[in-house]
């Protein structure tokens, strides 16, 4: 006997779901994180967000002043493993996704994490002293490198 060959459409639905599972895999890797400045109590809270279409319909609100009351330390918004194969088998018609949220310590600070210190001025450009103005936009300050060379070019060129 010889095996009945698979028909075109049988190999299309199979192409069809393996580009689907691929781009549903890559696309779970997204996760988006909003971070804040308060110390968080370490319990995270998941909340499901229900989206269709690829995530194109749908909007949810979180209720952050009900969760944490005390202020969120931080919120991810991400697609888990269960999240990404329910949008694979029903074909990214239903497309959820998941908030993880942590609430900040009650009674806790703000986290002492390294903060920016005073920006250096660029090499050639020299900070204005205090109390008085900066220089105008697309001029140097007076005994600069920069100033110096400015100068110099004026007094060659005559300008």
């Amino acid at each position: 006997m010889n095996p009945v060959p698979a028909n075109s459409e049988t190999r299309c639905g199979h192409r069809l779901f393996g580009v689907l599972l691929a781009v549903s895999i890559i696309g779970g890797c997204a996760a988006n994180t909003i971070v804040s400045k308060r110390v968080g109590d370490g319990h995270i809270r998941e909340q499901n967000l229900r989206f269709f279409l690829g995530g194109v319909v749908g909007h949810e609100t979180i209720d952050l002043d009900a969760i944490c009351p005390q202020g969120f330390a931080r919120i991810r918004d991400l697609t888990t493993f269960l999240d990404g194969f329910l949008s694979v088998v029903t074909l990214a018609i239903y497309t959820p996704r998941t908030a993880e949220i942590e609430c900040a310590r009650r009674g806790g600070g703000f986290d002492e994490g390294p903060r920016p210190g005073p920006v250096a001025p660029a090499p050639g450009l020299a900070a204005p002293a205090s109390g008085s103005a900066a220089p105008a936009p697309g001029k140097a300050a007076p005994g600069t490198p920069i100033w110096d060379d400015m100068q110099k070019e004026e007094a060659t060129h005559g300008h």
